[in-house]
């Protein structure tokens, strides 16, 4: 036996493990401020980490304080001038609930269709968020939950505002409240399902079905020819009114309550199985897709060599997708006017029709372009438009079939929403607006990126560009005034600024392509 005792070191206080739940929380940190990180970049603020997160957190409680004002003054201000009218809070209700479902409907179908489907599955960032052992489950929440909570907590706020303001005209029952409140909810399920179905896609080979749009087409004309022909004539025919009184003040409520319960709990189960794969499955090291490849000979054309990148691209899913959608919805109109419906053209449409189709026109082509330049736009494409410069073609025939190859998907989409409203409305929908705003927004955002390079991750990938995005919304918006003004010409005056912007964004990427920023470090 040892004379001495055995003295057992305690371990270093610093070296302990951390608690499962404290470590889940430090990692979930760490992602939050990276995310930040990403944003002071993006800005290029000239500030530290903590004093943006500060400012930052300021400045989202007062842009909700200021919005629950703004809307308790506007819905104080409509009751008092609805005072006299019983039914007005009633029908308040019903704009209300379907404002909301065009709300929550366009924030699910930017979810789906835009960039931000491939903030965590296509992220540039991976190989870091491997490398630190950080979860998927993480990067979702911060990435895509926060700001998906976020907008639609401040619906919700504008829906409490209006509940407060006619408290006293309403029968506050709890199917009042719940339609109120299940819409906002609802969306917010549904929206944050897409983001965790989006989030388990990683990088592999797209299954393009040739069929789909073609499916997808004759199921709107055929479920739109049934629907007018055997339910929407019947009703018109034996009075609507009629049919509305006979269902009670609350049906509409009711019905809206129990369809959004139903929707949002279906939505929070498929993701919470996804969420709950992502758990599992953080990161996976994976080899790269290869591209998939297409049939038929090699493209001998400069614009046909783009075309085939645009289809190879993981960007191409959302705009096939966005165009596709509105192929059916175009369907969807001819086939209530093949039923042999007599509300379709409508006979009267507000006097704003024109400026709010191109403004909504414009704010989803600025989308598109986005995700059109980032496959193959004048930042991406740098070195192989100076290459086929430098190999004997001229700068303004790369630039021009650069430009045709970004301007045309999201001028076929301008097209579409211009054959939609011409089914819709008639000559009264201003035929050719949507156009023009399609084409400016695509001008705009070539402008903006040749101006203002977005800045790169550590990778080389294009980080997002908040400052060229600001330009380009602000480039694009006189193509709004001949409308906003309901000038005379204002459809020749907007093809008249669309087509100068365009002459402008050529000048602008002949200019990159002939005078290439040098990388060299002397």
């Amino acid at each position: 036996m040892s004379a001495h005792a055995a003295v057992r070191a305690e371990p270093d206080a610093a070296a302990r493990p951390d608690r499962p739940g404290r470590a889940a929380f430090r990692r979930f940190g760490a992602v939050l401020d990276f995310r930040h990180l990403e944003l002071v970049t993006a800005l290029r603020l000239p500030m530290g980490l903590r004093p943006f997160q500060i400012g930052y957190g300021g400045a989202v409680l007062f842009g909700f304080a200021i919005l629950a004002a703004a809307s308790a003054a506007g819905f104080a201000l409509s009751n008092a001038l609805l005072s006299e009218r019983a039914a007005s809070a009633q029908g308040l209700l019903v704009v209300l609930g379907v404002g909301n479902l065009y709300i929550g409907g366009g924030y699910l179908l930017r979810e789906a269709f835009s960039g931000r489907r491939f903030q965590v599955s296509n992220s540039s960032n991976t190989a870091l968020f491997r490398a630190l052992d950080l979860s998927a489950r993480d990067v979702l929440i911060v990435y895509c939950g926060l700001r998906i909570t976020g907008y639609f907590a401040a619906v919700a706020l504008v829906d409490a505002m209006f509940l407060n303001a006619f408290a006293s005209r309403l029968d506050l029952a709890g199917a009042t409240v719940a339609a109120v409140f299940a819409v906002p909810a609802a969306a917010w399920a549904a929206t944050f399902a897409v983001a965790a179905r989006s989030a388990r896609r990683s990088v592999r080979p797209t299954v393009h079905r040739p069929w789909a749009v073609p499916a997808l087409v004759a199921l709107a004309f055929s479920a739109t020819w049934a629907t007018s022909a055997l339910l929407i004539e019947p009703m018109l025919d034996a009075g609507p009114v009629a049919w509305i009184a006979r269902s009670g003040p609350g049906a509409f409520t009711t019905a809206l309550a129990l369809a959004c319960t139903a929707i949002g709990a279906a939505a929070l189960v498929v993701a919470a199985l996804d969420v709950r794969r992502l758990s599992a499955e953080s990161f996976p090291i994976q080899q790269t897709a290869p591209p998939r490849t297409i049939r038929g000979a090699a493209p001998r054309s400069l614009t046909g060599v783009l075309a085939l990148e645009l289809r190879r691209s993981p960007y191409y899913v959302p705009v096939r997708r966005s165009v596709a959608v509105l192929v059916a919805v175009l369907a969807a109109g001819v086939g209530v006017l093949a039923s042999g419906a007599t509300w379709l053209p409508l006979p009267s449409v507000p006097e704003r029709t024109a400026f709010v189709l191109t403004a909504v026109a414009l704010a989803t082509a600025l989308g598109l372009a986005e995700l059109v330049l980032r496959a193959i736009g004048p930042v991406t494409y740098t070195a192989q438009y100076r290459f086929a410069y430098e190999s004997g073609r001229s700068s303004r025939s790369v630039a021009l079939g650069a430009i045709i190859c970004c301007a045309l998907p999201v001028a076929l989409m301008g097209m579409a929403v211009d054959a939609v409203a011409v089914v819709a409305a008639g000559a009264q929908a201003a035929p050719g607006a949507a156009t023009s705003a399609a084409v400016t927004a695509v001008a705009a955002a070539l402008v903006a990126e040749t101006v203002i390079a977005p800045p790169r991750n550590a990778d080389g990938t294009l980080a997002p560009n908040l400052v060229g995005a600001v330009l380009a919304m602000v480039v694009a918006a006189p193509v709004l005034l001949p409308f906003s003004f309901a000038l005379p010409a204002g459809q020749a005056l907007a093809g008249a600024y669309s087509i100068c912007l365009l002459g402008g964004a050529f000048a602008c990427v002949e200019r990159r392509i002939r005078s290439l920023p040098s990388t060299s470090s002397t």
